[in-house]
């Protein structure tokens, strides 16, 4: 998996599970409930106690010290790096440490870090929101990819040991029924002994496979009883929980070929977004998907078209339905500019890894015309071809535009920020972001500074409502400076007070101005830090905000995000100044 692919899986879920952004753009994640807008204070206030010390059961705490030697020590670890604030680590605490203590007996360690303690390990590890869990066998990490419960996560850590495929013995066969019923895509294999090529090529499989239960046996009654069509082994089949219920396995017995395989068939031709449905949605190695964003009663008039699509597309797109009545898709909607009041269908690029025929991570498609099952297909085979333009997010033009601070929206920001004639400072920020919150009386000071200096203009832009091709936010607020006749080459902003800014535009500037130096600004110097301005420490260390919207990836939503994919990965994130 390419680093841009796993970066905007992090955002994704970020987006869409809702956590808490370590850096910030995406705010992976908890910013998105009714809390999700208004920056709570509350969350840095909280101490240590919010993860009890000396309550962790068989979890481990580590720290830069002892985090090598505990990997040394033990050949599979299972680390989540949290936050004490961070709400989504604290709900994972009970589940977390009854995973530890089931799966000591198979000598797995679970550990924690406290990554707002240790910053350099959670850097070197990427952590980019909270909690972040990896995996690591032999000393090497891979994320981890499952649900929030004790049971999911021993059932993922027990794949990745090789230890997640069920034999099923003729003695089994009342249990099948119940088996199936539990759970949304059963693996079944059919195989003439358990030493064999295609048995070896089905475990290993299984280990890199989330979201499907796999068994396996030597019996054709057994087969049977899962529904598998008579004959001789091996027979492989997808048993699911939906109209397409079964589907036979059908090409050569290689790990590759039949992870190919269940990666296209585990999930429903048509899957709801959901949170416990998101993780697999952004884990698909499926690059592209299709969302219809609709109210439940057209959903039900138009899911008979999305299925034909979806029935003709399989395993070139992946279809999705998210309920824009549900309070839980708001975050969704926001990142791909759904209109709540329309129906919409919007495909969307999670990203192609290796392949050169997919486009970019993270780009948005709007279908136009009314979603006919003809239409939907035509829209799709487009979105396959390459032949759609990428649609970007804006808010309509300011009807009034003369205040201090300019402001630019998606469709704006070529007129403004891109004006070649005129140096621009943008802060890219989001409503809800605290830190942006408290930076706005500097900003706006800054902006009257410079309104007797016309060849510079001060701007801003809200990072969740618009977009822009080529504009990377990685966090909020992200302040970048376009000079005059350079803006192929934008340059970071680390400021925070107006004099560090007037001399980071001075620094970069291609047109000279005259500023007359400013008492308020040596004044500003001396009393920032009683009017509570963030301090440098507190930028070096992080903030609590991320961009929401990324996240998503849907993320999101990695993210980080995801993330992770997608929903399991929820990071509740603070800022870095290096992302200002």
């Amino acid at each position: 998996m390419t680093r841009g692919r796993v970066v905007y899986l992090v955002v994704l879920l970020l987006v869409l599970s809702q956590p808490f952004a370590r850096h910030s753009l995406f705010a992976n994640a908890d910013e998105f409930d009714d809390e999700r807008y208004a920056y709570d204070e509350d969350d840095d206030a909280v101490d240590d106690d919010e993860i009890p010390a000396g309550d962790d059961g068989d979890v481990v705490a580590l720290t830069a010290a002892t985090f090598s030697q505990a990997l040394n020590d033990h050949k599979h670890l299972l680390v989540e790096f949290y936050a004490p604030w961070c709400g989504h680590c604290r709900a994972l605490a009970p589940e977390y440490r009854a995973a530890a203590a089931t799966l000591k007996e198979l000598g797995v360690l679970l550990a924690k870090v406290d990554a707002t303690k240790e910053t350099e390990l959670a850097d070197k590890y990427g952590v980019e929101g909270y909690p972040t869990i990896l995996f690591a066998t032999d000393g090497e990490f891979q994320p981890f990819g499952a649900g929030r419960t004790s049971a999911q996560i021993v059932g993922w850590v027990k794949r990745k040991l090789g230890l997640g495929v069920t034999t099923v013995l003729p003695s089994d066969i009342p249990k099948v029924a119940s088996l199936l019923e539990h759970s949304a895509a059963t693996a079944v294999a059919f195989v003439p002994a358990l030493n064999t090529p295609e048995a070896a090529a089905f475990n290993e499989a299984a280990r890199d496979t989330d979201g499907v239960e796999f068994v396996i046996t030597t019996h054709a009654d057994v087969a049977a009883a899962f529904g598998l069509p008579a004959g001789k082994p091996p027979v492989l089949a997808v048993v699911k929980k939906e109209e397409e219920r079964f589907v036979a396995f059908e090409g050569e017995y290689s790990k590759e070929a039949i992870t190919s395989f269940l990666d296209a068939n585990r999930l429903p031709l048509l899957l709801t977004y959901t949170e416990e449905t998101s993780a697999s949605i952004f884990s698909s190695h499926i690059p592209r998907q299709v969302l219809l964003f609709a109210s439940d009663s057209a959903f039900q008039e138009l899911s008979p078209a999305l299925l034909a699509a979806a029935r003709q597309f399989k395993g070139q797109a992946m279809f999705v339905y998210v309920n824009s009545s549900d309070p839980e898709s708001q975050p969704v909607q926001e990142y791909f500019g759904a209109d709540l009041s329309t129906t919409a269908i919007v495909g969307f690029i999670m990203g192609g890894g290796e392949d050169p025929a997919v486009p970019a991570a993270g780009l948005k498609y709007r279908m136009s015309d009314y979603p006919t099952a003809d239409n939907i297909k035509a829209f799709t085979q487009s979105f396959i071809d390459g032949r759609l333009k990428p649609f970007f997010k804006s808010q309509p033009l300011p009807e009034e535009n003369d205040g201090p601070v300019t402001v630019v929206v998606g469709d704006s920001f070529e007129q403004i920020v891109l004006d070649d004639t005129r140096d621009v400072l943008l802060e890219v920020y989001a409503p809800w972001c605290g830190h942006c919150q408290q930076l706005e009386p500097t900003y706006k000071r800054l902006a009257e500074r410079f309104s007797v200096v016309q060849s510079v203009v001060i701007a801003k832009m809200d990072g969740t409502a618009n977009e822009y091709p080529g504009l990377e936010v990685e966090g909020f607020p992200t302040i970048v400076f376009y000079p005059a006749g350079k803006k192929a080459d934008p340059v970071k902003v680390q400021a925070r007070k107006v004099k560090q800014f007037v001399q980071a535009i001075r620094d970069n500037a291609s047109t000279h101005f005259d500023l007359e130096p400013s008492p308020e600004d040596d004044q500003e110097e001396e009393i920032g830090e009683e009017e509570g301005q963030m301090d440098d420490g507190e930028m070096d260390e992080g903030r609590t905000e991320r961009a929401e919207e990324e996240e998503m990836g849907y993320d999101g939503m990695e993210g980080d995000g995801e993330d992770e994919a997608f929903d399991e990965q929820f990071h509740d994130e603070p800022l870095h100044d290096d992302e200002l």
